[in-house]
């Protein structure tokens, strides 16, 4: 099912509304008409529309409600369905709004720009955060109930991570790998895979680290990132029974 957005020109200019803070989907913002036409589209599939005969070179749709006319876009390359354009039936208008949608795409202003894709990666960073403790603490948890088997869990749909406990009487190993590359094919920046790195480490105490090439000595994809920790057998039973987020 691709994912519902909407530019940012399409939601100031044409539907009127603010833009929301960056931990809130924008097409969450409103319960605008149109917007819920949108969702509605995405999640059944974008088939059986009708295409924007006066516009070339480029597939966009028209989305229709009572009152409003709309102009989409399916970008299947990244999965998403973008709302474009938005014009208010108005009685007496004499311009239609398909050729107002015309008109902006002539002017290259129609389609999702680089802010719209930026706009996009931010609200990802801003989920990924806020789950982000809560997610793979419930994974340490389940590692150490289960060592030596890998476990894994995705972060906010996207980011595979996969943690493996291994324990003796006096010494514990904890192996975490994240996948560089999201479900959707998406490359991961280093900068992401440290931030779930520093995660993991203030779940772990008293623990010694150093990245790995390698996962349990086996060879491992150029897309994943290993690191290993090194810590007393002792600390890690006591943070399958604690509740660590509350520290």
């Amino acid at each position: 099912m691709p994912e519902p957005r909407v530019t940012l020109r399409c939601l100031v200019n044409d539907l009127g509304l603010p833009i929301p803070p960056p931990e809130q989907d924008l097409c969450q913002a409103s319960d605008h008409e149109l917007l819920r036409r949108l969702i509605e589209y995405a999640r059944a599939g974008p088939n059986g529309l009708e295409p924007i005969k006066s516009i070339p070179h480029r597939v966009v749709y028209k989305l229709k409600t009572s009152r409003w006319r709309g102009a989409s876009w399916h970008d299947k390359r990244r999965g998403f369905f973008w709302l474009v354009g938005g014009a208010r039936r108005k009685a007496g208008d004499r311009k239609d709004a398909y050729e107002v949608f015309a008109e902006l795409h002539a002017r290259r202003v129609l389609m999702p720009s680089l802010d719209d894709y930026a706009r996009v990666e931010v609200e990802r960073q801003f989920r990924l955060y806020r789950i982000l403790p809560v997610e793979l603490e419930k994974l340490l948890r389940d590692a150490i109930a289960n060592p030596e088997s890998s476990r894994e869990t995705l972060l906010a749909g996207e980011i595979t991570v996969r943690m493996t406990v291994l324990l003796d009487d006096d010494l514990a190993e904890v192996w975490v790998a994240v996948c560089a590359r999201t479900a959707s094919e998406e490359v991961i920046g280093p900068r992401q895979t440290q931030v779930i790195f520093a995660a993991v480490e203030q779940l772990i105490p008293e623990c010694e680290s150093e990245p790995r090439c390698d996962w349990l000595n086996e060879t491992i994809p150029f897309s994943v990132v290993v690191k290993y920790y090194l810590l007393p057998a002792s600390a890690v039973r006591k943070l399958g029974t604690q509740d660590t987020t509350s520290r």
